[in-house]
């Protein structure tokens, strides 16, 4: 009766296991103007619009993947206006609140960074290994490890969301093109309002806003010069060719 007992507990604990070992790691949602959701009725419902690079949390299902990295704790789901179609969904948390986020919009146990510089992205650890296209300053991304490339250049394992792809992607790139520091990711961002209004004023308010901010050099360098376009003075429309006169008569003697 007793080894009947305990066989029956020890079900149990093994069908409670993953449950109990599940946790949340940290995260980075990489897509700009992308979504986090709430569920309804079975139903997704867009509800809070994120900026590239922003942290969150992702609930794991304790697990791991054939490469060691956690299971997001995901379900397939309707989303508004879908017709009946699904997509994959993970279970994050932003804010202190709890969302859903589209499977691929995110990457796991990575930091928040920004681009100080454009930069060229490589495959691998090998800088000869030239991805086609480049990252633009300011952009938002994740940061994984950073390790020694031919010639001692240290590269750092970046992540960002591909628009052509519709997924994260994950490349190298020069770590002196980087910064983590969170004044440096603010700075950027307030640079993006500022992209965004044609309201004058308010440009002016956010650049004063980054008066406060600790900056790295390269930063206060690119901040100063977006100041200085964005107040520029309008250049006059060059004059047009003289005429001879107003009544539009050749002005030589006459005969």
């Amino acid at each position: 009766m007793k080894a009947k007992r305990y066989a029956f507990l020890l079900g149990m604990m093994m069908a409670v296991l993953p449950a109990a070992f599940s946790e949340s790691v940290p995260g980075v949602f990489l897509q700009e103007g992308g979504w986090l959701w709430s569920e309804k009725d079975g139903v997704m419902s867009a509800t809070v619009k994120m900026s590239e690079g922003t942290a969150i949390s992702v609930e794991t299902t304790g697990e791991t993947d054939a490469s060691g990295n956690p299971v997001a704790k995901t379900k397939e789901a309707e989303y508004e206006g879908s017709k009946g179609k699904t997509l994959t969904f993970a279970q994050v948390k932003y804010d202190g609140k709890s969302y859903w986020s589209i499977s691929n919009r995110f990457t796991m146990k990575k930091k928040p960074a920004v681009l100080v510089e454009d930069c060229a992205m490589y495959n691998t650890k090998n800088l000869a290994d030239v991805v086609n296209g480049h990252l633009d300053i300011g952009s938002g991304i994740a940061v994984g490890e950073t390790v020694k490339a031919t010639g001692g250049i240290d590269i750092t394992e970046v992540s960002y969301y591909s628009e052509r792809l519709y997924a994260v992607r994950t490349v190298y790139v020069k770590s002196s093109k980087i910064s983590t520091e969170l004044d440096d990711i603010t700075a950027f961002r307030i640079l993006d309002k500022v992209a965004k209004t044609s309201d004058m004023d308010k440009k002016q308010a956010l650049f004063e806003s980054t008066e406060t901010l600790r900056m790295s050099d390269k930063v206060r360098t690119a901040v100063q010069k977006a100041r200085e376009e964005t107040f520029a003075p309008e250049e006059e429309a060059p004059a047009g060719p003289d005429t001879a006169d107003e009544s539009g008569t050749d002005s030589s003697d006459e005969e």
